[in-house]
């Protein structure tokens, strides 16, 4: 008898350990489906561009270089429509694994944990992570300016840097709630469930959030912004308020790179430290405050 209960009781171990191997394998998977849904939605635009750039040449005369270079050309003018479309999809897919996997049926609040001291921090430390990625930036300009100034390029003709409805609607709002959902949702769901502790966890799902960004400058400051938002995230138990942490960050972003730039560099500097020491005031409320955390990873979670 005593027998048969110790491998009972150790099958369940056994399952138990499968279980959390598996449920973090899954923390993955988000960002394995994030990058397959880009590259899906990328795809018919290509072809697009591609016969647009051939059906301009009548002779079919392009080289190959002039024929990548002019798809190249065609596709940074879609880019924007490509990236609107991908974070429509992408939020109806997310939302509805979110839905299922995570919060328990006839539970949803997104807006639970918010409240007026809750919000004020996040904005504190929004500034805060804003002034620290400033200053990587700076420090990446002055020691590595060729990388820099390739990565400044890049952003330029990227097509997200005007000041269209479809960027507002791309950059501020639905690309936050998007990256919320995979990363502090998804993949932090699944890494907590798995059995890892905070700590770990928030790492792990920001280096994700950082290799989403598929380039070295943007991928390094998405990590720290991904760092701050996880601590968010399991500080207030609350995918909403990282969704408004980023937001505000892009909306800081935004703001630095237009208006900022006809600031005299001395009160660009003023402004940045400022930032800096409302961002560690904002910190520290955060992690003084008493807050409820869910600290059971393996239990059901809500948006709030």
């Amino acid at each position: 008898m005593e027998d048969n209960n110790c491998i009972e009781l150790g099958d369940k171990t056994q399952e138990k350990k499968k279980f959390r191997i598996l449920t973090f394998l899954l923390a993955f998977v988000p960002l394995v489906m994030a990058l397959i849904i880009q590259t899906l939605t990328t795809v018919p635009f290509a072809f697009k561009a591609v016969f647009s750039v051939m059906g301009s040449s009548p002779n079919n005369d392009l080289s190959g270089d002039e024929l990548m270079e002019g798809v190249r050309e065609k596709l940074l003018g879609y880019n924007i429509y490509i990236c609107v479309i991908y974070a429509v999809i992408a939020f109806v897919v997310f939302f509805l694994w979110y839905r299922s996997a995570f919060i328990k049926k006839g539970k949803i609040s997104f807006f639970k944990s918010f409240s007026v001291k809750s919000v004020i921090m996040v904005l504190m430390m929004a500034l805060g992570t804003y002034a620290f990625v400033a200053l990587i930036l700076a420090s990446i300009s002055c020691f590595f300016p060729d990388i820099m100034e390739n990565y400044n390029e890049l952003i330029e003709t990227s097509g997200l840097t005007d000041n269209s409805v479809l960027t507002f609607v791309c950059v501020i709002v639905i690309g936050p709630i998007v990256e919320e959902l995979v990363f502090r949702g998804l993949s932090y769901g699944y890494l907590r469930k798995s059995g890892l502790s905070a700590i770990p966890a928030i790492i792990i799902q920001a280096l994700l959030f950082g290799l989403f960004h598929m380039n070295l400058v943007q991928g390094l400051y998405a990590t720290v912004l991904g760092i701050a938002i996880g601590y968010v995230r399991y500080k207030f138990d609350s995918v909403s308020l990282g969704v408004l942490f980023h937001m505000l960050f892009n909306i800081f972003d935004s703001f630095s790179g237009g208006q900022l730039q006809n600031v005299d560099e001395m009160y660009q500097v003023i402004i940045f430290i400022v930032c800096g020491f409302i961002g560690v005031a904002g910190i520290c409320l955060i992690i003084c405050d008493r807050a409820p955390v869910k600290a059971k990873a393996d239990k059901t979670e809500e948006v709030s």
